[in-house]
């Protein structure tokens, strides 16, 4: 199967993308919300998506959760 070459750039910036946001994010992780983080990521996800197809979109949400920090199970709960 043929891709396009914008089909093909997509793919690239789809592991390429959310792996800078995800380093950009680095420093101020401890003052920001994993929330936060996150949407951050998804508009990385969402302009991967506008400019490739489906598989670009898929590709760029995974990559996105891969380098995404892990949610901390100590972080809700309360000390008795």
């Amino acid at each position: 199967m043929k891709y396009p070459l914008q089909d093909r750039i997509a793919l690239v910036a789809a592991v390429a993308a959310p792996f800078a946001v995800a380093l950009l994010l680095v420093p101020f992780r401890a003052g920001m919300s994993g929330t936060n983080q996150a949407l951050i990521l998804v508009v990385a996800v969402v302009a991967v998506s506008a400019i490739g197809n489906r598989f670009a979109g898929a590709l760029a949400a995974l990559s996105s959760a891969a380098w995404s920090r892990p949610p901390d199970s100590r972080r809700g709960r309360r000390r008795r």
